[in-house]
């Protein structure tokens, strides 16, 4: 299919997604509006095979303004079987009968609708370290939540990017393929991970739910941008 034939079929769809999201975001006290002009809300990527859509808010726990953000891709390389799984709340734990399920009734009207379960289909953990494997080497710059997620797959998974190296070898081929921007961002880094990764955790710790090993983390961390640097070496572009 031509790029132009793709963006003409794909486009629709978009829109479908968007507006879907916008009730939902009306529902919710949500700021979105589905305006691909408004990178605010919409950012349209690759010939419109990826797009993401921003949701905003006041975030009462970080004490600024935040975003619930949805990413869709339309074309991508998909390595194993998709799994069933489950959303749950944090407040799944406390039980229906619990002083605080009853507490949050009294105080938030929201709430059945937010501690329920959803079903849904995921990827199997092994497709999601492939995935972030593959964001690592072609995302622009360096991100910790992405070493974050790597770090804790392989503390509750026991697996690494070693483990899933074909996954990811395709995964990036496919994007090289794809996205010249990955192109880009993928020589940019070229030579420039085996020293390690210079980064703070910085706002990504407020977002922890558990703590980590600081010295832990920083010695994984530059094991796997090491290997990294050895799996962007075998790529030509």
């Amino acid at each position: 299919m031509s790029t132009k034939k793709m963006r003409r079929e794909l486009s629709p769809i978009i829109d479908a997604v968007g507006r879907t999201l916008e009730g939902i975001s009306a529902g919710r006290g949500l700021d979105f509006a589905c305006s691909k002009d408004d990178t605010m809300y919409v950012e349209v990527g690759g010939s419109n095979k990826m797009c993401t859509f921003k949701m905003w808010y006041d975030s009462a726990v970080l004490g600024r303004r935040s975003f619930v953000k949805v990413q869709v891709n339309f074309v991508e390389e998909i390595c194993t079987r998709h799994t069933k799984g489950s959303l749950k709340s944090l407040a799944s734990e406390w039980g229906d009968s619990s002083r605080e399920a009853e507490k949050a009734r009294f105080l938030f009207p929201e709430y059945e609708e937010y501690s329920k379960e959803i079903p849904f289909d995921v990827y199997g953990i092994g497709e999601i370290l492939s995935e972030k494997s593959r964001a690592m080497i072609t995302r622009k710059g360096i991100k910790a939540r992405d070493y974050l997620d790597a770090f804790f797959i392989r503390r509750e998974a026991g697996i690494g990017p070693a483990d899933v190296e074909e996954c990811v070898m395709r995964k990036t081929a496919h994007a090289l393929d794809h996205y010249a921007k990955y192109r880009r961002n993928m020589e940019a880094k070229r030579g420039r991970m085996e020293g390690g990764v210079p980064f703070s955790l910085g706002a990504e710790r407020e977002l922890l739910l558990t703590e980590i090993d600081g010295a832990e983390f920083q010695r994984e961390t530059e094991e796997l941008a090491r290997y990294l640097e050895g799996l962007i070496g075998r790529f030509h572009t």
